[in-house]
């Protein structure tokens, strides 16, 4: 083994080890990258799923088209939420910036939708009112008519 100029002269042996420890560093990153993409997939799917479940059956292209809108611009928010934690501080300004207009962009999206002013319904008791339950209006003309009693001065 010669050395070069202050080089250690590394052994065929102790190559080939270094080579298998960075096979092995090289698979552990790239699973937990797939993790994270597989995560975020699932994150986004799941939003996706929520607005299709709140907008109701009865979808007009229009509301699927800003469900769609709205679920791509959460993916945004999402990679960039990530980019943001894992950056230096000088790209920091930048990435709060495209931040703040996509959650922004969101908000629009969803006040459009319109979903937060429309109470779901809880069952189907909510939907269908029974014809044997008195409605809320009966019980106030009933509770409006004087009875015998108030009726007499005493």
């Amino acid at each position: 083994m010669k050395e070069k100029a202050g080089k250690r002269a590394i052994s065929r042996e102790g190559r080939v080890r270094m080579g298998a420890a960075g096979f092995k560093n090289l698979a552990k990153y790239k699973a937990s990258i797939n993790t994270r993409v597989l995560e975020l997939e699932a994150e986004v799917a799941a939003y996706r799923d929520g607005l299709l479940r709140d907008a109701g059956a009865n979808l007009t292209t229009t509301k699927r088209g800003l469900i769609e809108a709205a679920t791509s611009t959460y993916a945004a928010v999402l990679k960039v939420r990530y980019a943001l934690i894992h950056s230096r501080k000088r790209d920091v300004e930048a990435l709060t910036a495209v931040l703040s207009a996509a959650t922004g962009n969101i908000a629009r999206l969803l006040r459009l939708l319109d979903l937060d002013r429309k109470a779901r319904p809880r069952s189907l008791a909510d939907v269908f009112t029974r014809k044997d339950t008195p409605t809320v209006e009966i019980e106030r003309a009933k509770s409006s008519i004087p009875t015998e009693s108030e009726g007499k001065p005493a």
